[in-house]
């Protein structure tokens, strides 16, 4: 819309809309949107499952807002770890809403949400929740870390890093260490040139060093 190539920001939008879900239509283009419907940085407005528990929200009724509103962090105050796992801030994927006060029209629903995966309900069990959410090799955990897990730092790149204070076993040299013979770009003063997107846009043949690095760094604890 603002000229950019159609992929720009396209990291950003995924970690800002985790939870929140947006729609967008562009012109030739079609209907796109971005990420899902739970978790994320999606708030939580729903009851409590527990009738002891405590609500995350308030009922706003001003001149441009009815209805809830997610409580600030000083209105929520201290809540334990075991209330937090059963009934956290955010977006759960399921829920009750069950208060009747406002006015509002009456649900009582533990299906998923839109989008969400069929088993979250069972995420939330307090014995065999981290049994479902699985290993860091299993489908259900690459799913809650795509769509339901939103990246608590700043994207590589976005600072300078201090290299004298990052520890070697994190620092990797691409261009020395994983452009493999036939290497298709040229050399500036001697040293192969490896850009930004080179992992996706070099073919498999060249960089197969990177991605066997890549697999195993990602199966370190």
């Amino acid at each position: 819309m603002n000229g950019a190539a159609f992929t720009a920001y396209v990291w950003v939008y995924q970690e800002k809309a985790k939870g929140n879900r947006q729609d967008y239509y562009l012109p030739l283009l079609g209907s796109f949107h971005t990420v899902g419907t739970y978790m994320g940085w999606g708030m939580n407005l729903k009851d409590p499952v527990r009738i002891d528990g405590p609500p995350h929200w308030k009922w706003v009724n001003s001149f441009d807002y009815i209805g809830r509103k997610i409580k600030t962090s000083a209105e929520i105050g201290n809540v334990s770890d075991s209330v937090l796992r059963r009934h956290p801030v955010f977006e759960p994927g399921w829920g009750v809403v069950r208060n009747q006060e406002q006015q509002e029209n009456p649900v009582s629903d533990v299906s998923p949400v839109n989008y969400a995966p069929s088993w979250i309900h069972d995420l939330y069990d307090a014995t065999s929740g981290s049994a479902l959410a699985g290993a860091k090799t299993s489908a259900n955990h690459a799913q809650l870390l795509a769509e339901a897990i939103p990246a608590q730092s700043w994207a590589a790149g976005s600072h300078q890093l201090n290299t004298s204070t990052l520890p070697l076993s994190k620092q990797y040299d691409m261009p020395d260490e994983y452009a493999g013979p036939g290497w298709p770009r040229s050399s500036i003063n001697g040293v192969r040139e490896w850009r930004h997107s080179d992992m996706r846009e070099v073919a498999y043949l060249y960089q197969s060093r990177f991605w066997d690095a890549l697999v195993s760094v990602s199966q370190q604890p």
